[in-house]
């Protein structure tokens, strides 16, 4: 369950630091196909929305405001969880690791919040039209290609 967050986590950080790939009707490189392109399926919804180049140039801003917070957040992220390892590895007080494990989980939190913000301040560029598109893609059933049935992991 840890290592499925942490996937998660990192798959979304990266995904929303891709945007602008999507906003300019192209997947990046590096997730194209990937586990951050499927755990982020807001990021492929935004293409069914038929942005606008203005609507494109304002989600571009937006992304890049937010990419050293979520940056940041990601960093916070990755040391807590060095640390919350290196601590059981020396077989630290309970209370320590326990923590530990807060501290982790309070950053997850803030990158969640963090990122929900930032989807928020997305959605308020769309039309009511591209708002229900956006809101149909990510209701509808998504197969990943892995097997006869496309269940996959995030499904």
């Amino acid at each position: 369950m840890k290592q499925f967050r942490r996937i998660l986590m990192a798959a979304a950080a990266l995904a929303l630091l891709a945007l602008p790939g999507f906003a300019q009707d192209r997947a990046p490189v590096a997730l194209a196909g990937g586990p951050a392109a499927r755990g982020f399926h807001f990021l492929r919804c935004l293409r069914a929305a038929d942005l606008t180049d203005s609507q494109k140039a304002d989600i571009k801003a937006i992304v890049e405001a937010a990419r050293p917070t979520l940056q940041k957040d990601h960093q916070t992220i990755v040391a807590d969880r060095q640390k919350l390892s290196a601590d059981i590895q020396a077989g630290a007080d309970k209370c320590v690791i326990g923590q530990d494990a807060l501290n982790v989980h309070a950053d997850q939190q803030a990158l969640q919040a963090d990122l929900k913000s930032v989807k928020d301040q997305i959605v308020t560029k769309l039309t009511p039209d591209q708002q229900n598109k956006v809101e149909g893609c990510l209701a509808a059933p998504r197969g990943m290609g892995m097997g006869p049935m496309g269940r996959g992991l995030f499904n």
